[in-house]
């Protein structure tokens, strides 16, 4: 199969016979000849004509669907763009890729179309820094417009599987062309890569697909087909593909240096320096350089700079093409072990059904109260299945019992916004349907806004609750602190698991769950923490290793964070090592625990509460808006 497709135009053997019952004339020998033939030309000529009609059209409505595809891109717009796409998870991340996007952001034409049945192949080119490349698309009508679909079985024919001396390497029938070159460059890749001791990596399979999945099966590379990845204008697999391809054999072979950023906190440094020790005597072949930043990896720019983070990556980083979808290689690592991690925990690296980061532990913070408040208000203390509207009652006694010189200055304190998270999720209408704890189900607009009416009318009263919007971040992260250790204290509170000791010291207290309703109880929300692989990394293998690892470290113990393996949790006696009181508190609240959602960590932010506080609860936003895609570094 060439570059463009094999045209196959079946014309009539010769003219058609006359009707019954007509006299026959002869025609002298020549001349019949000549008839026939002009007939041929004249049909032939027809045929052509028609059918080069049809691939014009053909080539006007795929270039006309690749148009609006680049307007989407160039504009962020997700909605219009992926309405253009089929709906599979897998060619949604795929759409993603910063070298997919770069296609379109340069600007696609179609060189060529052809109809298959109900599939569209079609051929088109753009330009890039060192020339011109190629690739096929492939389309479906659906609803009578056009829609980018992953692949056609027929354009590819079978798969293939030839003999190498370093293993097999597969491919399609459309591919094979290329076999004998793909198989001399992974045995020279090899031999440089190894120095000569390749024994380990023997037998190796390399597949060429006909889609982008990727694999950390062993002894196994998969490679998109140069038909996807770009051809040059000769038709040969372009500089990038043998680029692709010889990034893996370094991911497999090594050595390779990754560059992964973590917080600048000192403690922070110890401990990845601790874990990176003990990997380099497992990994020798894969060296970690540790790359503190001040904030949040979100810009592309320095995102390209590095191959992974130790940071949940937010949804919008995800739109914007800057995160590696970790979920084939969830799917093909025989020694990744998915069911060592705690459900609750792992729902919290999903979106849209594929997997976005690699999670090692997660934040649960429970509920504090102070007991002398509760006896100077003659108020049985909440037990470990208290409702929000026992909450309420219990604010509402507070207050009232309190004497003009009480250290008690507010009810209610939450310095963390869990408390909006824990309410919406216990009032999520699709849960109170059905019985649900914990709540599964997204937040939807309904649940949002009525957490937000909540705390509008919980901190009307500021004796209540205190609300905290007009203080700046800094501030308020120290709010807590100083409001416990003046004599300015609430009652009830949420605080770090960490601080038990340090509260106890200083006043009584009691340690209890988020309040339920009569249906279900209490709903603690789950901060998963992990770290991802930038999608600019040239080594993602590679550092899917070290994350892979990082996963079945014990994360910073003292912080009495949730190990996200079962297996961390046993090892380190997690559950067990716990303070009485506040263990029995976190072992009730996990269970019904819920990860907060990688597109809900924006739902609740000090700025859209401040603006709800200022112009009420319409003016806030049920769902922050994302703006799709950007422009490769």
């Amino acid at each position: 199969m060439s570059v463009d497709f094999d045209w196959h135009i079946e014309e009539e053997d010769g003219p058609a016979l006359l009707p019954d019952g007509q006299p026959q004339r002869s025609l002298p020998w020549g001349l019949f000849v000549l008839l026939l033939a002009a007939m041929t030309v004249v049909g032939g000529t027809v045929v052509a004509y028609r059918l080069h009609q049809s691939e014009m059209l053909l080539r006007a409505e795929v270039q006309e669907i690749l148009d609006l595809a680049q307007q989407a891109v160039l504009s962020g717009d997700g909605e219009l763009f992926f309405s253009l796409q089929s709906a599979e998870s897998d060619w949604f991340s795929a759409q993603l890729r910063p070298e997919n996007q770069a296609q379109f952001i340069a600007g696609l034409t179609v060189t060529h179309a052809e109809q298959h049945n109900d599939i569209i192949w079609a051929n088109a080119q753009w330009q890039t820094a060192d020339g011109i490349r190629q690739r096929v698309f492939f389309f479906r009508r659906s609803d009578d417009r056009l829609q980018q679909i992953a692949t056609s079985s027929q354009f590819w024919g079978e798969q293939q599987t030839k003999l190498a001396d370093w293993g097999l390497l597969k491919l399609s029938e459309a591919d094979a062309v290329w076999a004998e070159a793909i198989r001399s460059f992974v045995a020279d890749e090899l031999a440089n890569a190894c120095n000569g001791r390749c024994d380990d990596h023997y037998p190796l399979i390399v597949t060429i697909r006909d889609d982008f999945a990727v694999t950390a099966a062993a002894h196994q590379l998969a490679v998109p087909s140069p038909r996807l990845i770009g051809l040059t204008v000769d038709g040969d697999p372009s500089p990038q593909f043998w680029q692709r391809l010889q990034t893996e054999m370094m991911s497999l072979a090594g050595p390779v240096t990754i560059r992964y950023a973590i917080p600048p906190q000192r403690e922070q440094r110890v401990n990845y320096e601790a874990a990176l020790a003990e990997f380099n005597n497992l990994h020798p072949e894969i060296t970690v350089e540790l790359v503190e930043v001040e904030q949040f990896p979100e810009d592309p720019a320095l995102l390209a700079t590095l191959d992974g983070a130790a940071f949940a990556p937010s949804a919008a980083m995800i739109a914007a093409g800057s995160v590696f979808d970790l979920s084939g290689y969830v799917r093909t690592d025989s020694v990744f072990d998915q069911s060592d991690f705690y459900d609750a925990i792992w729902r919290g690296v999903r979106w849209r059904d594929r997997v976005w980061f690699l999670p090692q532990a997660a934040t649960m913070r429970p509920v504090f109260y102070d007991t002398r408040a509760y006896a100077a208000a003659n108020r049985l203390p909440p037990s470990m299945r208290w409702t929000w509207d026992e909450l309420a009652a219990d604010m509402d006694a507070l207050v009232a019992a309190q004497p003009p010189d009480s250290w008690i200055d507010v009810a209610y304190l939450d310095t963390t916004l869990d408390t909006l998270y824990a309410y919406a999720s216990n009032h999520e209408p699709a849960c109170q349907t059905r019985n649900l704890a914990p709540c599964l189900a997204p937040l939807s607009a309904e649940a949002i806004t009525t957490a937000l009416v909540w705390y509008l009318t919980s901190t009307a009263d500021p004796d209540h609750m205190a609300d905290l919007t007009d203080i700046l971040a800094p501030q308020r992260a120290r709010v807590l602190t100083n409001w416990q250790s003046a004599r300015r204290q609430s009652a009830i509170w949420v605080d770090e698991p960490v601080y038990y000791e340090h509260r106890l010291l200083l006043l009584p207290l009691g340690v209890t769950t988020f309040p339920g309703t009569d249906r279900f109880d209490g709903s603690a929300p789950l901060w998963v923490q992990g770290s991802f692989i930038s999608a600019y990394s040239k080594q993602p293998r590679a550092v899917w290793t070290w994350l892979n690892f990082l996963s079945h470290t014990t994360p910073m113990q003292r912080y009495r964070l949730v190990p996200a393996r079962r297996s961390v949790a046993h090892d380190y006696a997690y559950w067990e090592t716990l303070p009485r009181e506040l263990g029995e508190a976190l072992r009730t609240a996990f269970p019904l625990a819920r990860a907060v959602r990688i597109e809900e960590r924006e739902l609740f932010t000090w700025e859209r509460l401040a603006q709800v506080v200022e112009n009420g609860v319409d003016s806030a936003e049920t769902s922050p808006p994302l703006y799709w895609f950007t422009t490769n570094p």
